[in-house]
């Protein structure tokens, strides 16, 4: 996605710095390996290492949208850490979300920022009713997040048990994998209820489906 930013030469500063510091920490080899994920650049950092980084930044949403906006991967990374909380809304987190291509954006997104905003159970809902795969992925993944950490609400919730009637029969890989991963995480605490509702699907209604129920039941077995 191509914006246009007002100059800021603080601003410009701190991305010249994370230039050269992900110039001084690339590999080759890893982003070699990564290149299928399509972005403009790819510095083959691992995460550890580029959270090291964004810990040498300041906490700033002007930075922040820099970053995000970069098609880079190791800066949009860097963007969801140095993002600061209380300056995103819910209109600037859809649009950032419109910019993940590949589920480790979605991931790092949902952990690093999303699931800290007041406003991340509305946002869960919001997302499910995108047509986009990622964003919808986004939906499941962030969903996951805050039934762990004990704060996704009970609307949120039952948005998202009324979705995975239909969504785990969604042709996109994307969709059905997050689908597969959130009931992966109510089978820690409500096995019967997934056992129940991994039965009742239909393999034929949809090419995904196989693969959920083995994977949902790997955690039931336990």
């Amino acid at each position: 996605m191509e914006t246009m930013f007002r100059y800021d030469e603080a601003v410009e500063n701190q991305i010249n710095k994370v230039k050269k510091m992900l110039h001084l920490s690339m590999n080759g080899v890893v982003s070699e390996s990564m290149s299928s994920l399509d972005y403009k650049l790819n510095y083959g950092v691992l995460l550890p290492r580029i959270k090291e980084l964004a810990s040498e930044l300041d906490k700033s949403f002007p930075l922040a949208q820099r970053l995000w906006y970069s098609n880079c991967r190791e800066m949009m990374i860097m963007a969801t850490l140095v993002c600061p909380v209380e300056s995103m809304d819910e209109k600037e987190a859809l649009k950032w979300v419109s910019c993940c291509h590949n589920m480790e954006l979605v991931e790092q997104l949902s952990f690093n920022l999303f699931r800290k905003l007041d406003f991340k159970n509305d946002l869960v809902e919001s997302l499910l009713k995108a047509e986009d795969s990622y964003a919808k992925a986004t939906a499941y993944v962030l969903a996951g997040f805050l039934l762990r950490g004990g704060n996704l609400s009970e609307r949120a919730k039952g948005a998202c048990d009324e979705s995975m009637k239909s969504d785990v029969y969604a042709s996109s890989y994307v969709v059905y994998t997050a689908v597969s991963r959130l009931l992966r995480i109510y089978a820690e605490s409500d096995p019967a209820s997934v056992t129940s509702f991994i039965n009742g699907l239909d393999e034929a209604k949809g090419e995904g489906v196989a693969l959920v129920k083995e994977n949902v039941r790997t955690v039931l077995l336990y």
